[in-house]
């Protein structure tokens, strides 16, 4: 791959050094966890971008499997290209995950506001009514502020005291 000098040197700005020997990506991360990084117009997977930067071009039909697992390690000594059933097998070789005792926003999963999917998969209840009252406040037709009871959405009211619109 030919690197732009600037995004050279941007991405290797993006990487700090870890005590584990990890060599973290501190740039922006996919919601997977993995670091990602644009170059002239294309995001791409740093863990990729880094095995072809040390270590050459990834070969045909094979993936990059972190063998520390840490998704934003970058390190060539931690990084291997295997088949996509090898890099499988090694993540569940270490095990089920534990369970998260919160969800993404910071709701303490309790057996009251714990939803679990088929799969054993947690759901907050909690963020899922937050999720559905947005839903239907988006939904939600306003009234004019004048008290007259008529409808504003998609449409401006003049002679009114509030001009509200709303676009969807």
């Amino acid at each position: 791959m030919i690197w732009p000098w600037r995004s050279l040197e941007q991405f290797l700005d993006k990487i700090r050094i870890a005590g584990s020997g990890c060599w973290e990506w501190i740039g922006s991360c996919s919601t997977g966890g993995y670091g990602h990084f644009w170059i002239d117009g294309v995001c791409c997977s740093t863990h990729r971008l880094g095995y072809e930067l040390w270590r050459g071009p990834i070969p045909y039909g094979l993936t990059i499997d972190h063998l520390c697992r840490n998704r934003r390690c970058l390190n060539p000594d931690h990084l291997e290209a295997v088949t996509h059933t090898v890099n499988v097998r090694r993540g569940l070789a270490t095990g089920p995950q534990p369970k998260r005792d919160r969800c993404y926003r910071g709701h303490l999963f309790t057996s009251e506001n714990t939803r679990l999917s088929p799969d054993g998969a947690q759901h907050c209840k909690l963020c899922a009514a937050d999720r559905q009252r947005d839903k239907l406040r988006a939904r939600a037709v306003n009234f004019c502020g004048c008290g007259c009871g008529e409808q504003t959405r998609f449409q401006y009211k003049r002679g009114h005291n509030n001009y509200v619109v709303e676009a969807r």
